[in-house]
């Protein structure tokens, strides 16, 4: 089923009356950790990727996950007393965890086997009929983008989905009325990443028809309906998070920026600049994840960096982390979870307590496909995205999805085992859920399709 009942786009969207606490909070960070100007970071020659990245997308957090991206109704917000959008320092003994990857299935994950493809870079599974669990029912898909989806931001209060893309659009789906689209706004240059947060939506774009590619930010204030534009990216704008009252960005110029909510104008100003020259990556940021007293960025040639959140400085680089660029991080429980198109899936352990130098164990504990497969995990698809959900029963899982697999994975946590797929999704750049209700995914040919956990059947007496 297509819903698309929204007529054009428009210059904004539309208030909501909900907005974030404003305050003076500062969040620690200084020139310490780079130079405050808006300006500097320069340009990557990292193109040969410029059409495998997908940006991060919207975050889902139920007090569990954590993977940098909208936090509504948790006390975060710009000031007051903001958590940041995780539990504790993240090194607190997890609920319930197992054995990571033990899936009972003689080593191999998912059940199926792996053939190379072209390259080696393909994934072949032997079957084709993909299994939609029986627990979950399909809702409805959502047309009206023009082009890939790139991101996502799920408001878990509203049941509303904000979706961007390549069409340089961004679309408010209704996910209570199977879909219907309530409003389309045009930004101006192609979307790459997304952000909900305390009443804010950030949208990162790359403006076309200029070279080198500029990156700009676009704030939409969802209480007034103002809006503003954040610049300084020489390239684009491939990373969004926020905590502590501050805003993140990352991008292609290999830069990590820090910007400052200032209370009186309701805008956000340039704070703080952290460049390859000033001990920064040195290759394309991808991701940003706000994890304990840290903030974990990843860039495209597979390195981790972990950052004092009060400081600013550089608490730990894991080099060569993945093989290839890390698409994406995810907080779940004390432990911290990366993709790559290397085609792995690896947990990280913090290190307890934490040494000078050392927060995260360098040795990841798990890394998914397990070696015990059979195959080297460069026949598998890279890994374009992955998001943390809880299904009806409120049991943990991960969505994941390959390059050219033609369906979302579901794998328990923190067994592994394979739960079942969301079928027909080729190529899927953008996951969002919500805790035990809608599973959203958009694909490479604009449409959005929506599935829902089916009520759990009631005890007999």
């Amino acid at each position: 089923m297509y819903m698309d009942t929204h007529d054009g786009p428009s210059s904004s969207f539309q208030p909501r009356g909900r907005g974030g606490r404003n305050n003076n909070s500062r969040g620690g960070w200084n020139s310490q950790g780079g130079r405050n100007s808006s300006r500097g970071g320069g340009r990557s020659n990292y193109n040969q990727y410029d059409n495998v990245h997908p940006p991060p997308r919207g975050r889902y957090d139920e007090g569990r996950y954590n993977d940098g991206g909208n936090r509504y109704n948790n006390g975060s917000g710009f000031g007051g007393n903001p958590r940041g959008g995780y539990r504790g320092s993240g090194r607190q003994q997890p609920r319930g965890r197992g054995s990571w990857g033990n899936n009972n299935r003689g080593g191999r994950s998912g059940g199926y086997r792996t053939a190379a493809g072209p390259g080696g870079g393909g994934r072949l599974p032997q079957r084709q009929a993909y299994d939609q669990p029986p627990d979950i029912e399909f809702v409805a898909a959502l047309k009206g983008h023009k082009s890939t989806i790139t991101a996502m931001a799920y408001d878990s209060s509203t049941s509303q989905l904000y979706t961007g893309s390549k069409d340089e659009t961004v679309r408010l789906w209704d996910c209570k009325a199977r879909g219907n689209c309530l409003s389309v706004v045009e930004v101006g240059g192609q979307v790459d990443s997304l952000l909900l947060e305390g009443g804010y939506l950030f949208v990162g774009i790359r403006v076309l028809g200029m070279q080198p590619v500029p990156g700009l930010i676009k704030v939409y204030n969802l209480t007034t309906g103002a809006q503003h534009d954040l610049a300084g990216h020489q390239e684009e704008v491939f990373a969004l998070a926020a905590a502590n009252g501050l805003l993140l960005s990352g991008g292609k110029d290999m830069s990590i920026r820090v910007w400052q909510h200032d209370t009186a104008s309701g805008t956000f100003q340039p704070s703080v600049v952290i460049t390859a020259a000033q001990g920064g990556h040195q290759a394309p940021v991808q991701a940003l994840l706000p994890f304990g007293n840290c903030l974990v960025s990843a860039d495209w040639a597979g390195a981790i960096k972990l950052w004092d959140m009060a400081s600013g400085q550089c608490m730990q680089t894991i080099q060569q982390a993945h093989k290839e660029p890390i698409m994406r991080l995810l907080q779940w429980e004390n432990v911290l979870i990366s993709c790559s198109l290397d085609s792995s899936i690896k947990v990280w352990q913090p290190i307890d307590p934490p040494t000078p130098g050392a927060v995260m164990d360098i040795s990841p504990v798990y890394v998914q496909p397990p070696d015990e497969a059979g195959k080297p995990a460069e026949n598998w698809g890279g890994v374009l995205a992955i998001t943390g959900a809880m299904d009806g029963g409120q049991k943990p899982l991960l969505l994941a999805s390959y390059n050219d697999d033609g369906c979302v994975r579901l794998y328990d946590l923190p067994t592994f085992a394979e739960r079942g797929h969301l079928p027909a999704m080729r190529d899927a750049r953008a996951l969002a859920a919500a805790p035990g209700d809608i599973l959203a995914a958009g694909d490479n040919n604009g449409v959005v399709k929506l599935w829902r956990w089916r009520p759990a059947p009631m005890p007999l007496a």
